[in-house]
Formats: C-alpha cells, sequence, structure tokens
C-alpha cells in the first residue's frame, strides 16, 4: 500500500468514525444540553449542532442557559424531523420522517403492501439492535424502542416524499427558521415532483399550499407553479384551479410570474417577428 492510499485509506476511517458519532448523537440523545419540543414530541439534542442555524443561534444568546425550545403548534411534525436531521446531517432524508401510527395499524407479515420501502442500511441496523430511527422524536408517554410498525411506517414515509406538498412544508420552514440550503434542496424536490403530479389532486393542493401559504415575500415556489401552469394552460380552465386562484386572489401574481418567465425563456414565446409580417400582409381598411 503506498502512502496515498494509506493517507485515503486513513481519511475514509475518520469520516466514518465522525459520522458514526454524529448518528449515535442523534439517535441516542447522548450528552444532550437542549430539548426540542413539538405538541408531545421532544428531541434530546445538541445546541453546538443546533447552532449552525441561524433562529437557534439566536435562541440560544438569549437567555445563554436555555434548556428546553419549543416549535408552534401549528408547523408540521415531518417537516420539523427533516429540518432537525438535515441541521445534523446536512443531507436531505432520502426517507420521509413517520407519520403518526398506531399498534394495530401496521399491516401482518403476510400482508403485502405495495407501497413498502427497501430499508436503508441505518434503519435495518436500528432495527436489529433496538435503536429508534434517525427521525424519531423521543415521545414523553413512550419509551425509545423500535416500533414494530416499522414496514408501515417506511411506507408512508415513501409515499409523503413523493407528494410535492411535503416538500413545500419543508421549503416553509427551512425559509422559517433560517437554513437556505435546505430551503434550495426542498425547492428542487418540489420542483422535480410537482412536475410529474400537475395533473391530479395533489396539484390543487400545492396551489392552495404555496399561493395561499406564509410566505407572501417569497415567490420561489410560485414560480414553479406558475411555471407548471404556463406549460399546461390547460389547467387554468380547471374549477378547481380557479377556485384556489380565487380564493386567494393570486390572479395577477401568477400572471406576472407567467411574463416574467416567458421573458426569461423567449422560445416560449410567439415569434413577433413573424406576427409583425403577418399584420402587414393584411389588408388594411384604410388601404386606398
Amino acid at each position: 500500500m503506498t502512502r496515498g492510499t494509506r493517507r485515503r485509506s486513513v481519511r475514509q476511517m475518520n469520516k466514518h468514525e465522525a459520522k458514526d458519532h454524529l448518528d449515535k448523537l442523534w439517535s441516542d440523545g447522548n450528552y444532550s444540553d437542549i430539548t426540542v419540543k413539538w405538541r408531545k414530541k421532544s428531541w434530546n439534542l445538541h445546541k453546538a449542532i443546533l447552532s449552525k442555524c441561524r433562529f437557534f443561534e439566536a435562541a440560544f444568546r438569549n437567555p445563554p442557559n436555555k434548556k428546553t425550545l419549543k416549535f408552534e403548534d401549528e408547523e408540521d411534525e415531518e417537516a420539523i424531523g427533516v429540518l432537525l436531521h438535515y441541521i445534523y446531517f446536512m443531507k436531505y432524508p432520502t426517507v420521509d420522517p413517520p407519520a403518526e401510527t398506531t399498534d394495530n395499524e401496521g399491516p401482518s407479515p403476510e400482508t403485502h403492501n405495495p407501497m413498502n420501502t427497501r430499508l436503508s442500511t441505518r434503519n435495518r441496523h436500528s432495527q436489529r439492535t433496538g435503536r429508534r430511527s434517525v427521525y424519531d422524536a423521543s415521545n414523553d408517554e413512550t419509551s425509545h424502542e423500535f416500533s414494530p410498525n416499522w414496514t408501515e411506517i417506511q411506507a408512508r414515509r415513501q409515499y409523503n416524499r413523493k407528494n410535492p406538498l411535503f416538500h413545500a412544508k419543508v421549503y416553509a420552514l427551512a425559509e422559517k427558521y433560517g437554513v437556505p440550503s435546505l430551503k434550495a434542496l426542498a425547492a428542487d424536490n418540489f420542483r422535480h415532483e410537482l412536475q410529474k403530479h400537475y395533473d391530479n389532486e395533489r396539484f390543487i393542493e400545492c396551489l392552495g399550499e404555496v399561493l395561499g401559504g406564509s410566505l407572501p415575500h417569497d415567490t420561489g415556489l410560485r414560480r414553479t407553479v406558475a411555471s407548471v401552469l404556463d406549460m399546461n394552460m390547460e389547467l387554468m380552465h380547471d374549477a378547481k384551479v380557479q377556485e384556489v386562484i380565487e380564493k386567494t386572489g393570486s390572479a395577477m401574481d401568477i400572471l406576472v410570474l407567467m411574463a416574467g418567465r416567458r421573458e426569461r425563456h423567449p422560445r416560449n414565446m410567439l415569434d413577433r417577428d413573424k406576427i409583425s409580417n403577418l399584420s402587414l400582409e393584411r389588408d388594411s381598411p384604410f388601404d386606398s
């Protein structure tokens, strides 16, 4: 083994050791010095890591001995899980945080579920050892033991990840709590999924969330929605689409965003020269 190969091997080992340590801090809550709460859920986390986020950094300063932080009740639980997980690992989760479930919701082992997804290596390890998932919050009324309904939870996560509305909620949360890189990733995922689901009810849900959302100053997702409408003008004849636009008072905003898109992509516009030539060729009523 050459010296360069040994160095690369050592760097790789160091990277894996650091990641394993971070995984353990996240999943076990060891050495936690801050508890983050949402309703009855809580996460035992670490100020040194959370302070990468502007919101948390400011919150820890006043007062400096703060032991608990609480998300507002109206926030989305799954989006909160993605936000916290991203601050730790700087990766957009490949599988979404778990939806609420009860002990009798999980399918029996013999039941075939077409939405079942393959567990990641980390989560398979968690299932074998009884450790809680990297996405799970501790519950004030339950232990940290691994849920017996993991297959069902995984299936729901996969379903949610393919729903553009989920990424819209992550986007809004990342904007609110000052995590611009997560916001950019959520916008990319939203755009990717919306282009596949513009012709069904998910688009109507997203339209209401984005146009009637709590980020009137931010046009990131609105531009995506306007782009989809512009490329699929038949949607403007849909009664449900018209109802959402009218209810949110967004007609002018959409028109302006469509115009801006056509200015940036002139090939989507009619050829003005051809229009001019056609108008000149027409017989004018004033011709003698």
